[in-house]
């Protein structure tokens, strides 16, 4: 049944090549052996959040067709934003962020990052975190403690999508705190005076 919902999903996504007449899957504008991966998701949100030229068009197609697979499970508003952002993209119309879209972009690539990791390995339902450093994965760890295990900025993203920053501290003695960074898909301080 999963196998038949992400047909589905996929169904809507059309392109009408001329040439051919008919109205072919998306698929068909990809070079042969090209594989959808979340990677692609990742990569246009992680450079739409920092204002970077965006990638070609089958790169953002594919991104969206990874992004609208990972709503069947993980629902969320988050990854349902995500997906329908990169879908804007994918037909070929534009998205203007101001600074809290773009970082909100940022926190996106993130949570896709986070939970392709985490089901690559086998760790998805498995709670805990992911922890993000300089950008990169560097580890998953069962509950958020220890911020002086890490350094300033890293970021930590759990299974629904939460997120903290560490702050404070030094190289030399880790981090003082987590401090909450996105909470429901909002920016923590939003969260926190509303």
């Amino acid at each position: 049944m999963h196998n038949r919902s992400t047909s589905f999903k996929f169904s809507r996504w059309l392109k009408r090549d001329d040439r051919a007449g008919p109205v072919l899957p998306v698929r068909s504008v990809f070079s042969p052996g090209a594989i959808m991966s979340l990677q692609d998701a990742v990569e246009v949100l992680t450079r739409l959040g920092s204002g970077q030229e965006l990638p070609g068009r089958s790169q953002i197609i594919a991104a969206a067709l990874a992004a609208e697979t990972v709503t069947l499970d993980m629902p969320g508003r988050d990854i349902q934003d995500a997906a329908a952002g990169l879908k804007t993209l994918a037909v070929g119309q534009r998205l203007f962020l101001d600074e809290a879209g773009r970082a909100r972009a940022l926190h996106l690539a993130n949570v896709l990052a986070a939970y392709d990791w985490r089901k690559e390995r086998g760790y998805v339902g498995r709670g805990g975190v992911v922890v993000f450093y300089a950008g990169k994965i560097n580890s998953w760890v069962n509950e958020l403690r220890n911020p002086d295990h890490w350094v300033a900025g890293a970021v930590a993203v759990n299974e629904a999508g939460n997120s903290w920053l560490a702050i404070g501290g030094d190289e030399q003695n880790g981090a003082t705190a987590w401090k909450p960074q996105w909470v429901d898909g909002r920016i923590a301080e939003v969260v926190s005076t509303s």
